[in-house]
Parts: C-alpha cells; sequence; structure tokens
C-alpha cells in the first residue's frame, strides 16, 4: 500500500513539472517574418557588430567574419554588419522586438584600414511604428544616428517613379562640394524645382518622372536655378578628383547609368565619407585620407515586379521631308526631321500597331510589334535598296552587361556549359552602342575605330571583340547575338575603372567603309569619302558647357545607336553618321 502511495505521487510530482524550453528564435522564422517600420543603413566607414534587446546579432569577434548566433546569421551572414556602397540596409524583424514595439539597439565599431582605433558605440532605443515607418543611418565622427521618414506612398501613376534629396553633407568639406544642391540630368538640365537649391541639414519634396534609365547628376547650385560645374558630387563608391599635389576641379564625373523600375521611390543621400588616397609623391608609400561629401542612391520604396510597362522611342532616317510615327492610332512625338529622334514613351505590353506618315498624311509603312515589360524599343523609318520606305525595330539593352569568352574573368575554375554567369559581366560607365547601316546605297558598312578594328569590352568570339556588332552591316540588319560596342568610360582620380579595354576609353573617332563578306573578305574595306568622320567627343557629350576648359571628356558614357544614313547617290540628304542616345 505504501510503494503504490509513492508511484501515485511520483506521477503527480512528475506532471507537474514543466519541460524548459529555450527562447530561441528559429533562423528561418527570422527569414520569413514581417520586418517592423525600423528600417537600418550603414553609411559610416565601419564594419559593425550589433545587439537587439540582448540578442547579438554578429560575431563581437575583432575584425572576424566568423562566428555569430544562429539568430544573427540569419541576417548577418557575415557575423558582422559590413559598410557598403548601399549601405547594406536591413529592418529589425518584429520577432526580436520587446512587447512595446522597442527595439534596444547596441552598435560596437570595429577598426578600419584607414584609421588605427575605432570610435565609441551606439546604445539607443528605437520604437516601432508600422504607421509611419523610418529609416536610420548610422554616421561617424561621432558616431550618431540621423532619421528620416520612409514614404509608403506610390507614386501617382504607376508608371512614374519618386525622388527626392537627403543632403546631410558635412559644411566645412575640403573640396567645397557643400551647401545647397541641385539635382539634374546627365545634361546638366535641372530636374525640377522640387529638387534644386536643397540646403544643409534638409530634405527636398518628392518629384516624380516617368520609369527608365537615367545619370542623375548632383552640383552645388548657384544662385536659386543655377549649378556650379566645378563642383559636382560623386555617387558612391566612385572617388572624388583628389590629389593633393595636383588640386582638380570637381567635375566631369560620371554617376552610374540606373534603372529606376516603375512605382519605385527614391532618395539621393548626402553624407561625408571617408576615402583613401595614394600619395602623389611616387615611392614615398604613404597615404592621405580625407572625409568629402557624396552621395547613394537608396531605394525606400521596393516597386512590385513590372509586369506591364515597356517603352519606344523613333528615329527619321528616311531623308524624304518631315515625316509622323503613330502607335494604335496616336501619336509618338511629333513630326520629325531628317536625322531627329522622338522622346521616349511609355506603352502597356502586348501587340501594337506601329504607322509610318509621310508629311501630308499618307501611310507610308505598317507594322506591329508586340512589348514585353521592360523592353525598351527605338523604331528607325530608313529606305529599302529599293528605295521604298520601311521601319525596323531596334532593341536597347541598358544593363551594361557583356558576354565574355574568358571565364571567370580568368580566375580559374571549370566551364562544364551549365552555368553562363561567369562569363557575364557588368560596366557600371559604360560607353555602349549598337551600329546600323541605313545607307541604301551601301550594300554591307563596317565601322572601325578611327584606322583600326574596334576592340570590345572583354575578349570577344575570336579574341577580337565582337566583330558582328560593326563588320559587314547590310542595310536594315541587326545582328542577333552580341550587336553592342562597349567599352568602359575612363574615369578620374580613384574610379573602380577595373573593365578598361585595351583603347580604355571610346574611339576617338569612327570611320564608315563600304566592306565585303564571303571567302575573300574585304574588312574594313573601302573608306567612304564622302562620309564625314564621327568626332565622338562632339557626338557623345550633351552638353560642353557642363565642363571647363580641359575637363571634356572623351565621351560621356551612355547607351547610344551610330546609324549611317542618307544616300551617296544624291537621291536624299547627303550620308553621314549619327548618334542617338537613348537614356537620360
Amino acid at each position: 500500500m505504501k510503494l503504490r502511495n509513492l508511484f501515485v505521487l511520483a506521477l503527480i510530482l512528475q506532471a507537474c513539472v514543466k519541460s524548459k524550453v529555450e527562447n530561441v528564435i528559429p533562423p528561418l522564422s527570422v527569414l520569413n517574418s514581417t520586418p517592423s517600420s525600423i528600417r537600418l543603413f550603414n553609411f559610416c566607414a565601419y564594419d559593425l557588430d550589433v545587439k537587439v534587446n540582448n540578442n547579438p546579432l554578429t560575431s563581437f569577434i575583432t575584425n572576424s567574419t566568423v562566428g555569430g548566433t544562429a539568430l544573427g546569421l540569419s541576417i548577418f551572414p557575415s557575423g558582422k554588419w559590413p559598410h557598403s556602397q548601399d549601405g547594406d540596409p536591413w529592418s529589425i524583424p518584429v520577432e526580436i522586438l520587446d512587447k512595446n514595439g522597442r527595439a534596444h539597439i547596441t552598435l560596437n565599431f570595429r577598426s578600419a584600414s584607414f584609421s588605427s582605433s575605432a570610435p565609441a558605440g551606439i546604445d539607443t532605443v528605437l520604437q516601432d511604428d508600422p504607421l509611419n515607418p523610418r529609416d536610420y543611418y548610422v554616421m561617424d565622427d561621432p558616431p550618431y544616428f540621423r532619421s528620416y521618414p520612409r514614404l509608403n506612398s506610390a507614386p501617382s501613376q504607376p508608371q512614374n517613379v519618386k525622388i527626392r534629396i537627403i543632403n546631410l553633407g558635412q559644411a566645412n568639406d575640403p573640396l567645397g562640394v557643400s551647401g545647397p544642391v541641385t539635382l539634374t540630368y546627365a545634361d546638366g538640365t535641372p530636374v525640377g524645382a522640387a529638387t534644386s537649391n536643397i540646403g544643409m541639414d534638409s530634405t527636398s519634396g518628392y518629384i516624380e518622372v516617368p520609369y527608365g534609365a537615367y545619370e542623375f547628376k548632383l552640383f552645388n547650385s548657384s544662385g536659386s536655378t543655377g549649378i556650379d560645374i566645378t563642383h559636382q558630387l560623386v555617387e558612391l563608391p566612385l572617388y572624388p578628383n583628389y590629389n593633393t599635389c595636383n588640386p582638380r576641379l570637381q567635375e566631369g564625373i560620371f554617376p552610374q547609368m540606373r534603372t529606376y523600375k516603375p512605382g519605385g521611390v527614391y532618395s539621393l543621400v548626402i553624407t561625408p565619407n571617408w576615402f583613401r588616397y595614394n600619395d602623389c609623391i611616387p615611392g614615398t608609400g604613404d597615404y592621405s585620407t580625407a572625409r568629402i561629401n557624396a552621395y547613394r542612391t537608396v531605394t525606400e520604396a521596393t516597386p512590385g515586379v513590372n509586369v506591364t510597362f515597356a517603352q519606344m522611342q523613333a528615329v527619321n532616317a528616311l531623308g524624304s521631308g518631315n515625316v509622323t510615327f503613330r502607335v494604335d492610332g496616336q501619336a509618338l512625338g511629333g513630326p520629325l526631321a531628317f536625322g531627329q529622334p522622338t522622346d521616349n514613351v511609355i506603352y502597356v505590353q502586348g501587340t501594337h500597331q506601329v504607322s509610318l506618315l509621310d508629311a501630308g498624311g499618307n501611310v507610308l509603312v505598317q507594322k506591329s510589334i508586340t512589348l514585353s515589360p521592360y523592353d525598351y524599343y527605338t523604331i528607325w523609318a530608313y529606305p529599302k535598296t529599293d528605295g521604298t520606305p520601311d521601319i525596323i525595330f531596334a532593341a536597347c539593352d541598358m544593363s551594361g552587361e557583356i558576354y565574355s569568352s574568358v571565364y571567370n574573368n580568368g580566375a580559374g575554375g571549370v566551364d562544364d556549359g551549365t552555368n553562363g554567369s561567369a562569363r557575364i559581366y557588368q560596366v557600371l560607365w559604360q560607353w555602349q552602342s549598337r551600329f546600323l547601316n541605313l545607307c541604301p546605297d551601301v550594300p554591307y558598312a563596317t565601322f572601325t575605330d578611327d584606322s583600326t578594328l574596334m576592340t570590345n569590352f572583354g575578349a570577344g568570339n575570336d579574341g577580337d571583340g565582337y566583330p558582328q556588332a560593326v563588320t559587314n552591316l547590310s542595310p536594315g540588319y541587326m545582328p542577333p547575338l552580341n550587336p553592342y560596342i562597349l567599352y568602359s568610360e575612363t574615369i578620374m582620380w580613384g574610379s573602380p575603372d577595373t573593365w578598361n579595354t585595351t583603347a580604355g576609353a571610346p574611339p576617338a573617332v569612327i570611320r564608315a567603309y563600304q566592306s565585303s563578306p564571303g571567302p575573300v573578305a574585304e574588312v574594313p574595306g573601302t573608306l567612304l569619302l564622302s562620309v564625314p568622320p564621327l568626332r565622338v567627343a562632339q557626338a557623345c557629350v550633351a552638353n560642353p558647357a557642363l565642363y571647363s576648359p580641359g575637363y571634356a571628356p572623351s565621351a560621356e558614357p551612355g547607351v547610344y545607336t551610330t546609324a549611317l544614313v542618307g544616300s551617296l547617290s544624291g537621291t536624299g540628304p547627303a550620308a553621314r553618321m549619327i548618334v542617338i542616345k537613348h537614356n537620360k
């Protein structure tokens, strides 16, 4: 009886014992969780260790990229919060907030290459507010947070993007790139009043522009509407024009060409940044550091997948007076003189009817084209070899990517034919051109870099670039593969210009030849003496007034088409080469 009572008591006691469950958030649940409204960017020059509500998210091992908790590694796989061009943004998961939606965050700074010691850390509390999301920028010297509200509302039109300026630059910049700034297009035209003359420590209003590929620039303002061309800010990761032995003006700096996606909201954020330069005196091995204002492009609201919009523009290379293009019965731009383009126009995906009309409104050609999202086509009107008008649709690739015959940039590895990504390279400051022969009097045209064949970026099909892009082009013919010549632009001081071609810059002069294919090919062939050589520095610099004497580039980056147009026989305008730039 006593034994039975002891057994029952043991069962009762066992039933009262609760299993101890570790309060650990599985990494998978963090990755799949809803992010809080607190988003952070590392805009300082240091890698960081992070702790939120006493949860270590990084390894907290000096200058180590290994270790860390399972929770932390799901957010920071490298074991640290790195500093990077885009600030390596992340949002605090709601799972690690406290019951009041607060995040007690501690940041420790790791040492950097330009500094023998790291600054003190940051210890503060951030509040989650889903109705009013905010971005927090980690700054240094001394360390602190800057916070700005993050816009949740989409542009007024779904094909548009919203852009604003956040000017957090330092007042005493060593290169003088401080004070009010103005946002411009690549040719120096201000984007609008809302993003002009934006003062220090302030934020502009948003401005809407159609989605597309842009090379936005930031200049110090001059007056209420002008810009100071000698004080241009760089977009990271480019370096400013800094040389203690040979001071240079802050101009002629190329931004990246970016595709701003429909429905997206973006900020150009100016902050002080540390730059390290080799000493200008050769052989010393010394270097200097400078804290200079520069900017980043931050995506505030990530747009959804574009399943709707594409773009087209049109060019008149016909030579028979003004012509007009219509798409589905609606004018694409206005009447075009010979050699003139329309602006880019946005269309929805699907099949469209394109018509070419003469000055009297008579339909000369009608064709259909099926557009997919993000397509970009240029419609060219030109005369066929029999003199009748025709139109072609030339696709434009704005990515700056090119396919190389060198696998993995020569770094080794075996190409088993299952993955071609190791042969794809991207040039962020590209001069890229398609070449077209639209002259009915030239059966085959070849374009050259002055008197030599062009050498594309990387090693092409046969080690001599992509000859099909410029060689033996018949009227209206477009190579189906690798139709571009692409150069990595020469950038000024400190540029990460790692993909230079053998020329190192676009051609200075482009010449047109009449060539011939076949078993006994003639390439480049006979120089077309009546066709003026194309001076690239003139054709590919949109606004020479943006440059002081001696600062104009050999060409501005962008996506172009170089076309041989006109007539050699006197039946139309004299043959010449024209250049159309497709991005803004």
